[in-house]
């Protein structure tokens, strides 16, 4: 099953998570699958909120991805995800659950604000859940900050990087240490002629002189 971003126009997916896995890091001096590599990946991918746990999220990612399946509003498939260059917050937030960058198509940022006033005006809360919600979001303040998005959940692929065989860093290794060696040798080949030259220029000033 090959995860890729659902969003119009973007190729990011797994399988170029893996290949940038497979490079040389130039900070770290090792492969960026390796665990010694610190390097932030060049997106992330998200799967989309659940039937179960958030349908009414789930069917505003679908409204902002806005794919069409004939007539019907796309389902997004088990292997559809949205990477982290479409959100504000390179993830989804309780600030900004929803994609709104590059999505493939203009005024994605207008949908999301129609939508949330939509929201607004059709729950509207009483004096007695506003109060508990003031004292939600001073609990979360108090913690720290805002509660961040729950649901959905980032792919493990993305920030678990995947054990490469022992022999491929060693030959990568040795590869980088023969480059290294060659490029040596030919400033030694190249310092070697200058030097002949130099004799030679030497050579007819002595005779000059003479």
């Amino acid at each position: 099953m090959a995860l890729t971003c659902c969003v119009k126009d973007c190729s990011n997916g797994a399988y170029w998570l893996k290949k940038w896995k497979l490079q040389l890091c130039n900070v770290c001096g090792c492969l960026h699958g390796d665990k010694l590599c610190t390097c932030e990946p060049p997106f992330r991918l998200f799967t989309f909120p659940t039937k179960k746990k958030n349908p009414e999220t789930r069917e505003r990612w679908k409204q902002v991805v806005g794919r069409q399946d004939g007539n019907k509003l796309w389902s997004p498939p088990k292997d559809s995800r949205v990477c982290s260059k479409h959100f504000v917050d390179s993830q989804p937030t309780s600030e900004n659950p929803l994609p709104t960058l590059q999505m493939g198509y203009d005024g994605a940022e207008k949908r999301v604000k129609r939508m949330i006033q939509f929201e607004s005006t059709r729950h509207r809360p009483s004096k007695k859940k506003f109060y508990v919600q003031v004292i939600s979001s001073d609990c979360a303040e108090a913690a720290g900050g805002p509660r961040p998005f729950e649901d959905p959940e980032m792919e493990t692929l993305s920030n678990e990087p995947e054990s490469v065989p022992w022999i491929f860093t060693i030959l990568t290794v040795l590869v980088c240490l023969f480059m290294f060696v060659q490029k040596q040798n030919d400033k030694i080949v190249q310092l070697k002629a200058e030097v002949q030259m130099l004799r030679q220029k030497v050579a007819k000033l002595k005779n000059t002189v003479r």
